[in-house]
């Protein structure tokens, strides 16, 4: 499965390619150093359940941003959440999200790492090919 390698342009002039719940699985050809990667995954904010990137990160890639819980304008209780990450690093790498536990402490303290991923829970992963 190929994904769509057709980036887009951001206002500041950085080219992206955005990756969504159906692009599981696929590989994203023709991307280029100095480009980002965005992934927006859907959450369910009632399961306290939130993706979050499996570390360590391939080398290809680094965190950029980590966005918030953005909600559907119907339904607050289910919504998005955006990675960016930057490409740093030529080749083939994949990035992979699963689902993790969130915690309390997780908002006391943004220094503190989210709980732990869930056994069984879902995983998200994307290949990505870099020239």
């Amino acid at each position: 499965k190929q994904g769509s390698s057709s980036p887009s342009v951001s206002p500041t002039g950085v080219f992206y390619t955005t990756c969504r719940d159906g692009d599981n699985g696929k590989t994203f050809k023709k991307l280029s150093r100095g480009q980002q990667i965005h992934v927006i995954l859907a959450e369910d904010q009632y399961a306290w359940i939130e993706w979050y990137f499996k570390r360590p990160l391939a080398s290809n890639f680094r965190l950029f941003s980590h966005g918030g819980f953005v909600p559907d304008q119907g339904n607050n209780q289910f919504g998005t959440r955006q990675f960016i990450f930057d490409i740093v690093g030529t080749g083939l790498a994949a990035i992979e999200f699963e689902e993790c536990k969130r915690t309390w402490s997780w908002y006391a303290n943004p220094s503190s790492t989210i709980g732990q991923a869930i056994p069984g829970g879902k995983v998200w992963k994307a290949s990505f090919d870099v020239n």
